[in-house]
């Protein structure tokens, strides 16, 4: 059995308790259980993130919260505490964690109930962060406004108490000044809370891998001497060159980029390509033709809502996406410490576009379509789409998180990390999902969605509506189980057999609840009659799934 029973307590008289010092972790209700209480305060922590978000994606959380603990030397055993503080605040700013460290967090235990502070333009916010659950709730915000008033009046704190909030007002004075509107948050398992830390740690999948608006502005500066034009008589598309060098400088000094190569992903959200592979023909130019690259490239096309700065011939862009021009744009980089940056022009044409993101998806589209895009990739633009993928990593499934990867061209910049989350066979590919998901929808059209799944998905296009959360689960949960059952087949025919009948084996333990074992005992049936035996034999296998006649036959067997 292991080591001595451990368990520790949860509310409402409910625990968690392990017979193998915690490698394993078991739930009850009834809150007894012979064993001895767990003490230590970071195991506490860990079992409870591991129960909550499933085992792998818990174990990536608590290396993250180690990592924070030994960049910024906190102190231990605390439950990781401090490091879900900062943890916490960069999720909430979608910021890198030293920045939100030196600006937002508020440093020793002598807080006032304030532990992080974000201050904006005409407004300051208090944030007071637990990781699990707080008593007093009631008491904490009121005691956080009372602080920043006093604050406000008096310029100084004298309690001591208040000595480290004291200290973090005293080095941002400039930025409190009366007029600003207070506004107070709190993180923590308690009901009345703004935020529960599920509610950060999902929100932390969204930052990570989501498509989805990409709350960030960027400031694009034209070249002073030439200029930028405007197009039409309406402030709707702007147009100027500058040099690929000031471009790249430009972009990527931006606040939000800070340099960083994988935050040029934020501005992808809405392209349908991801990071290209190396276009040598593109390398070529700018290596030995760098004058005439202006002329062979059709330029950088960036969509937002835009705010024009004549002074300075700036463009303020928020929820920026460059929807076409993406491949320069990778290739431009790695060439970033070449000479003949400077040499090159390059066309860059902002579209102000403060609409529907059905529209900025359009745009994406639609510039995008001079080559061939996949019906796929298009539909991963839907706005139903993106919702049903965040819906669906939110939420554990029968003790499973799944993933829908809505991306199948090029590089997003985050498969690395999914794996670290997802298991495998848990990260769900959207071609998979449809077939799935239309065939126990429209049980008339299963062989259609075997035999020709993209012409089934631009049919689709357009008319994609809201998807069902429970059954969205439902059929991630069937894909993933299926690909784990066909890995268990040691027999090469059995095993090509299976994955001929794929989608109709999924399909038979969706509709009827079967075991695989069950739907392959359907399957083995339908082979047996009309294929094994029949004359003359069908010269494929497959033939007998991509026909819409499969349906007719499963209910034959079931």
């Amino acid at each position: 059995m292991g080591t001595e029973v451990k368990y520790i307590n949860l509310r409402d008289g409910k625990l968690l308790f392990t017979f193998d010092n915690w490698k394993t972790i078991q739930y009850r209700e009834d809150g007894y259980i012979e064993g001895a209480l767990e003490t230590d305060r970071n195991i506490v922590s860990e079992a409870k993130i591991r129960f909550k978000l499933g085992n792998k994606y818990g174990h990536y959380i608590i290396d993250e919260l180690k990592k924070i603990e030994k960049q910024f030397k906190l102190s231990g055993n605390n439950g990781y505490g401090e490091a879900f503080e900062i943890f916490a605040m960069s999720v909430i700013l979608n910021d890198e964690c030293e920045k939100v460290y030196n600006d937002n967090i508020v440093k020793g235990s002598n807080d006032g109930k304030i532990d992080a502070v974000v201050f904006e333009d005409d407004e300051i916010k208090l944030y007071q962060i637990k990781i699990d659950y707080t008593e007093n709730y009631s008491k904490i915000k009121p005691t956080m406004k009372k602080n920043y008033n006093k604050y406000l009046d008096d310029r100084e704190l004298k309690e001591d108490s208040l000595s480290d909030i004291n200290d973090f007002f005293y080095t941002n004075d400039s930025k409190i000044r009366d007029g600003l509107k207070l506004k107070t948050f709190t993180i923590c398992s308690n009901e009345e809370a703004d935020y529960s830390p599920m509610y950060i740690f999902n929100k932390h999948i969204d930052n990570l891998f989501l498509n989805k608006t990409n709350e960030i502005s960027i400031d694009l500066r034209a070249d002073e001497r030439s200029g930028y034009a405007k197009i039409g008589d309406t402030d709707l598309v702007f147009a100027y060159f500058i040099s690929a060098k000031k471009f790249l400088d430009n972009l990527m000094n931006n606040k939000v980029i800070n340099n960083n190569i994988n935050n040029l992903n934020k501005l992808f959200y809405d392209n349908v390509r991801g990071q290209l592979k190396k276009n040598e023909e593109m390398f070529e130019t700018i290596k030995s033709d760098a004058k005439n690259f202006v002329l062979y490239n059709n330029g950088i096309t960036i969509t937002g809502d835009i705010e024009k700065i004549e002074e300075t011939h700036t463009f303020k862009v928020t929820e920026p996406v460059i929807s076409n021009g993406q491949q320069t744009l990778w290739n431009l980089i790695k060439n970033r410490d070449s000479e003949n940056l400077s040499k090159i022009n390059v066309l860059v044409i902002i579209k102000n576009t403060n609409q529907s993101s059905q529209t900025k998806s359009n745009i994406s589209r639609y510039t995008n379509s001079q080559t061939n895009i996949k019906p796929i990739d298009l539909l991963s633009l839907n706005y139903f789409v993106r919702n049903i993928q965040s819906e669906i990593s939110a939420e554990l499934y029968n003790g499973n998180k799944y993933f829908l990867n809505i991306n199948s061209s090029g590089n997003r910049g985050f498969e690395k990390e999914l794996p670290k989350i997802f298991e495998k066979a848990n990260i769900i590919k959207l071609i998979d999902f449809c077939k799935l998901y239309y065939s126990v929808s429209d049980k008339t059209k299963l062989g259609s969605w075997k035999n020709n799944v993209s012409k089934m998905i631009y049919i689709k296009l357009g008319s994609v509506k809201e998807f069902d959360l429970e059954k969205s689960l439902k059929v991630c949960s069937i894909i993933s189980n299926y690909i784990n059952y066909l890995k268990g087949i040691n027999d090469k025919e059995e095993k090509k057999m299976l994955s001929s009948a794929g989608l109709a084996m999924m399909y038979i333990s969706y509709t009827y609840d079967y075991s695989f074992d069950k739907s392959k005992m359907v399957i083995n049936k339908i082979n047996e009659k009309y294929f094994y035996k029949a004359t003359p034999k069908p010269s494929k296998l497959i033939d007998i799934y991509k026909s819409d006649e499969i349906i007719k036959k499963i209910e034959e067997f079931v």
